[in-house]
Formats: structure tokens, C-alpha cells, sequence
């Protein structure tokens, strides 16, 4: 036991003894001036939880309803039916309803 004293203390005095350079240590937090841009893809939603993009197609977005729609704005434009409307389907109680999109 007495024989790992020696390493101990050497090690010890090897990680106290390292010099400590303040400009790579790591950063102060930012004054919270991040920049946020807030912009209104559609109205007329009911209750929308989730929205995406088409793959291959950023002209066409799909927003998903917790009642059981999924919309599509068309080159920002709410197209008048439903890319799916399972609502006879979903209950929307609590935590239920259709909550994504795969």
C-alpha cells in the first residue's frame, strides 16, 4: 500500500502544478442577444404540433394537426383539403391525438 504513496503524491503534484491559461479555458456565456426570427407559415390550424418539410421539395411544408390532419402550404399557401385526415380515427384528449409525422 505504502508503495503507491510515492506515485500518488507524484501525480498529485503533476496535474496541481500545470499552468492554467485563462484564454483556452472555456468561454463566458453569451449576453443572450441571439437572433430569432418568428415568421407565420399559415392560419386557419387546428391545434398544430409539428411541421416539416417535403424531402427534395422545400416548396411544400406539412403540418400536422392534433386532431388528425395533416396540412400542406404550397409555396405559402394552406392548400384548401388535407394531405391526411384521419380525425374519425384519433382521440384528442389529454396527451392523445396525432402528435407526428415519420
Amino acid at each position: 500500500m505504502l508503495r503507491f504513496l510515492p506515485v500518488a503524491l507524484l501525480l498529485a503534484t503533476a496535474c496541481s502544478s500545470s499552468p492554467v491559461d485563462p484564454a483556452n479555458g472555456p468561454q463566458p456565456p453569451s449576453d443572450g442577444t441571439a437572433a430569432v426570427l418568428l415568421q407565420e407559415v399559415a392560419t386557419g390550424l387546428t391545434l398544430p404540433l409539428y411541421l416539416t418539410f417535403a424531402p427534395a421539395d422545400s416548396s411544400r411544408v406539412f403540418i400536422v394537426e392534433k386532431p388528425g390532419r395533416i396540412r400542406v402550404v404550397k409555396n405559402g399557401t394552406l392548400l384548401p383539403d388535407p394531405f391526411l385526415d384521419v380525425t374519425s380515427l384519433v382521440s384528442t384528449g389529454g396527451e392523445q391525438g396525432l402528435l407526428g409525422l415519420a
